[in-house]
């Protein structure tokens, strides 16, 4: 029964073949499409749920009307965070997270290298491994 099925199937795809070809067509750029979708969306959600408090941490974005229409993006201005933390009821720290270029200069030679700055309080929300040091004392004082 199964093999006259199949029988009427292919002969019906070699008898229409624009139709079938579109058909399938559509069915493979509709699983692909699908499945884009939720490998994007799993990769979305599966940031920071690695750390301690991964499902007390959150990205705030901010949206801005442009000439190009609305604009998201998770670059904040500085002095928001603390408004952030007095404002918002619930918020227990807002981190700051800025990045950079510099030249270091270590024992005589130069170096251009990428930088990261952040607030002491990084730490306390996100559970890195240092390779030396402690969280405690890695951001106590500026420039450390």
């Amino acid at each position: 029964m199964l093999k006259n099925y199949l029988k009427i199937a292919l002969r019906n795809l070699w008898k229409h073949k624009l139709f079938s070809g579109i058909n399938i067509f559509g069915l493979g750029a509709a699983i692909g499409a699908s499945l884009l979708l939720m490998l994007t969306a799993l990769q979305q959600f599966s940031f920071d749920r690695f750390h301690q408090n991964g499902d007390h941490i959150y990205r705030a974005y901010l949206e801005s009307y442009r000439s190009r229409g609305l604009e998201r993006a998770a670059n904040m201005p500085t002095p928001l965070q603390p408004i952030l933390e007095e404002e918002i009821a619930g918020l227990e720290h807002a981190i700051r997270w800025r990045g950079g270029r510099a030249v270091v200069e270590y024992e005589g030679e130069r170096y251009q290298t990428g930088i990261r700055y952040t607030d002491p309080a990084f730490f306390q929300l996100f559970s890195f491994q240092l390779l030396e040091g402690g969280p405690v004392r890695v951001l106590a004082s500026p420039n450390s």
